[in-house]
């Protein structure tokens, strides 16, 4: 069987850190997680999908867009 890359998955959107430990635990040879809540909105109430009020900073978005357009 040949060797291929593994997907890179991206958490877009808010999520709680213990179903991003339960995404990496499910798959921990078969995908690349990205995880930067850092660089998200932060979840008011359980199931947010983010402040529409909320930005990142330049240097926020220079990192996003780099981690969006990072390849395998």
């Amino acid at each position: 069987m040949p060797n291929h890359p593994r997907p890179t998955v991206v958490i877009t959107t808010p999520l709680e850190r213990e179903h991003a430990e339960r995404i990496i635990q499910a798959f921990p040879k078969r995908i690349e997680l990205r995880y930067r809540p850092d660089l998200l909105s932060p979840i008011r109430f359980p199931g947010d999908h983010g402040d529409s009020a909320w930005h990142r900073t330049l240097a926020q978005d220079q990192e996003w867009r780099e981690i969006l357009a990072t390849r395998p």
